[in-house]
């Protein structure tokens, strides 16, 4: 049967601290500790004891030949002459955040009638910019006609569905000026009897 010691034991025994018992394990001075299931670990007792036994027949030899080994080579493992653990502080500094990348859609409502797409400015009518601010709000969610014809045209006017797809088409030429005709032709997919999406991610569109 072997008795297994967790780290609080094992500092308690030796009088090491956690830093300087893991920092020699790493030097391979010291047993190391075996896996108990999870992030779970434990030490032999026996390999413990035994690493202690050695220390201090290691001390008494160098104690009994001070004397004769005077200036000769000594291996020193972060410790003094009077066997105190010495505290090993490692610093960390986490990488700073990347930096965010530019939006590829800026439709600021404070300036309607002009975007910027990549930027570059487009100029709009009025309706193409209340048309793309509208699914700018929530990119990639489809926005449903009923919400696009009140944020375009307002509650008491009645509209006819080739309208809002005359003035995608409309907004879709004026921003191929702007960028590749491959990415616009893909910007905003329509969703038969339900809305549009625009095909942006959430960061790649401020509105």
């Amino acid at each position: 049967m072997h008795t297994i010691l967790r780290l609080p034991d094992v500092k308690r025994s030796t009088g090491l601290s956690r830093s300087t018992i893991y920092l020699r394990i790493a030097q391979g001075t010291f047993p190391k500790p075996v896996s108990l299931g999870g992030r779970a670990v434990g030490w032999l007792e026996a390999e413990v004891q035994q690493w202690l036994q050695r220390r201090i027949e290691a001390s008494r030899s160098e104690s009994s030949g001070v004397g004769a080994t005077l200036g000769a080579p000594h291996n020193f493992e972060l410790e003094n002459h009077y066997n105190l653990p010495i505290l090993v502080v490692i610093m960390w500094f986490p990488p700073p955040p990347p930096k965010p990348l530019p939006a590829i859609l800026v439709v600021d409502r404070k300036h309607p009638g002009t975007i910027e797409y990549r930027g570059k400015t487009a100029k709009l009518t009025s309706k193409q910019f209340w048309l793309l601010a509208a699914l700018a709000e929530t990119p990639g969610r489809c926005i449903p006609y009923d919400t696009i014809y009140k944020k375009v045209w307002g509650d008491d006017v009645v509209v006819e569905m080739q309208q809002i797809s005359y003035h995608k088409t409309q907004l879709l030429k004026k921003l191929r000026k702007v960028a590749p005709k491959a990415e616009v032709a893909g910007l905003i997919t329509p969703i038969s009897g339900e809305g549009l999406i625009l095909n942006l991610r959430t960061e790649e569109a401020v509105s």
